[in-house]
């Protein structure tokens, strides 16, 4: 009960922690604050209450009608979009590439073997 009421009135000082924790909260706050004034004028333009009307009303129809479809329908779906996700990583992948030139010593003997 003692030190419960001297802690109450005696004073502390704050570690080199603890200052650098008030003030790194406070200028996460503050930032936090910027932030959100940001996200809510950017929120309250027509623009957005536009696009995101419009984004609701498209995934609607969508989420209804594909509630309706039959199971197998929904796997066949799932593996295609996971093949269109795979070719795409395929061709980008080949695309950056690095290509043989005419001149490389690898591009000659795969040509001498005729797979170019």
């Amino acid at each position: 009960m003692i030190t419960k009421i001297t802690k109450l009135f005696i004073k502390k000082k704050p570690t080199f922690f603890e200052k650098a924790k008030s003030t790194a909260s406070s200028y996460s706050a503050t930032a936090k604050a910027k932030g959100m004034d940001a996200i809510g004028k950017m929120q309250k333009s027509k623009i957005y209450t536009d696009a995101t009307k419009s984004m609701g009303e498209m995934s609607s129809k969508v989420s209804k009608s594909y509630n309706k479809l039959p199971e197998n329908y929904k796997t066949g779906i799932k593996v295609s979009a996971g093949l269109g996700g795979l070719g795409a990583v395929v061709a980008g992948s080949m695309a950056l590439s690095p290509k043989l030139k005419k001149n490389d010593p690898r591009y000659k003997a795969l040509k001498k073997h005729g797979y170019v």
